[in-house]
């Protein structure tokens, strides 16, 4: 069954979001993996019930992470970006020591 299924029939003026989808379907909408999926869920950052052996994730619960990491997103670029700097600088400095310690290969001849 695809989300479209559930959801009113195409006709309706009004389309209703589904209520819960299984995980596989929750990691497609995310364009996530399985294993990240299932780990969400045993992580309980979405929230899940069972209706006979299928695990089904809450819909408002994805719509809430992914709100929560967008959010955690907007107020971190800074952050994220001086910890770009430094490590760019840490790798250039590490580069320009390993080109110091370098030495030139000098030109053998051979003795007549």
């Amino acid at each position: 069954m695809s989300i479209c299924s559930t959801a009113a029939p195409h006709d309706s003026p009004v389309a209703l979001k589904p209520l819960g989808v299984r995980v596989s379907t929750f990691a497609n909408l995310l364009g996530i993996g399985l294993t990240k999926a299932w780990g969400l869920c045993r992580d309980k950052k979405v929230e899940t019930f069972e209706i006979d052996g299928c695990t089904i994730v809450f819909y408002p619960s994805i719509e809430r992470l992914v709100e929560e990491q967008r959010q955690q997103k907007n107020n971190q670029p800074q952050a994220l970006r001086a910890g770009l700097r430094e490590a760019t600088e840490a790798s250039l400095a590490s580069r320009a020591r390993r080109q110091r310690r370098t030495r030139p290969v000098a030109a053998q001849t051979r003795g007549a």
